[in-house]
């Protein structure tokens, strides 16, 4: 069999491909390097990740093993072929889909020798179990609840004028490039505590317009109050306007759960950047890179910030 040949940049670009259909159900794509064994990786409506091998082992449901990591073996059919059994490795937690790109590469490098290679993947996936329940123990992280409170913000604006439509234009949750694709432009969100003098840029296209649309950074600086709101008071303003459980599925797939700790947050500053050639960032000048993380200086974008307020240009990026 032909040596397979995996990338994170591959997988990247076939995500973000993924990621932009519109498919009530489940938009899947062939890994072009494994041609010949049939493999496919697919999003389904909920956002959630998977990897489908072709398989011989018996039709069996979804397990209950108590781990972000999930497989089933079951009958799909793709662009009009006969069905056929899948091996179908699933992962609903975007916090972790690096990891799930990680187990993608491994155990099908290790597999692609087997006569059955939806069995051998199947037979190596309990240390992978234990890694993705041992990633999720982690938790949501004091800077991740900073950055989905600032995107909340956003969208609670938002929603002043597009009503119960907006929760549809959140877009970051479900792994397209920028936080926001609005009818009138983009948003890229930014939440940094007070005490941070940068804020992350994930990936060369975060701080990449597209289809010649507006761009705008916007950037929240929040300190902790008691006069604050939480996330959850957040969450249920922003239901209210456009619907109870509106966003299930996206803050099940950023990895707010129940047991998330909610500070009280008021914001302290906040500020907007339209994205044009003075913003400081990276881009894929250097053939070969496909994948970047970097911070970005607070005092260097405010040195280039709009006088206008955040809510001036989500207004305007919502027409």
């Amino acid at each position: 069999m032909t040596a397979i040949h995996l990338s994170r940049g591959l997988l990247a670009g076939s995500w973000e491909a993924l990621a932009s259909s519109r498919s009530a159900e489940m938009a899947s794509l062939p890994l072009e390097a494994l041609h010949e064994i049939g493999v496919r990786i697919a999003i389904d409506s909920d956002r959630s990740r998977h990897l489908l091998v072709p398989t011989g082992i018996p039709t069996r449901p979804w397990n209950q093993i108590d781990s972000p990591l999930r497989e089933s073996v079951r009958s799909l059919a793709f662009a009009g072929a006969h069905g056929k059994r899948y091996l179908d490795v699933r992962c609903s937690n975007a916090t972790l889909f690096d990891l799930f790109d990680e187990l993608i590469i491994g155990v099908l490098g290790r597999a692609r020798s087997a006569g059955d290679v939806g069995a051998a993947v199947d037979s190596s996936l309990s240390e992978w179990r234990a890694m993705f329940r041992a990633a999720a123990l982690v938790g949501f992280g004091r800077n991740q609840r900073f950055g989905l409170f600032a995107e909340l913000l956003t969208l609670q604006a938002s929603a002043e004028s597009l009503g119960a439509s907006a929760a549809k234009y959140w877009t970051g949750p479900s792994g397209l490039s920028h936080d926001f694709e609005l009818p009138g432009g983009c948003i890229e969100v930014k939440g940094a505590s007070t005490s941070s003098n940068s804020v992350t840029i994930h990936g060369l296209e975060q701080l990449a317009a597209h289809d010649e649309r507006p761009l705008a950074l916007l950037v929240y600086r929040l300190g902790e109050s008691e006069e604050g709101s939480t996330i959850r008071q957040l969450i249920s303003d922003i239901e209210s306007r456009c619907g109870s459980g509106a966003l299930d599925n996206a803050l099940a797939a950023v990895g707010f759960t129940k047991t998330t700790p909610d500070e009280r947050l008021v914001v302290v500053d906040a500020f907007v950047v339209e994205v044009d050639d003075r913003i400081p960032r990276l881009e894929a000048a250097v053939g070969g890179i496909t994948r970047a993380e970097y911070d970005v200086s607070i005092d260097a974008l405010r040195a280039i910030m709009k006088p206008s307020a955040p809510s001036a240009a989500i207004a305007k990026a919502a027409r």
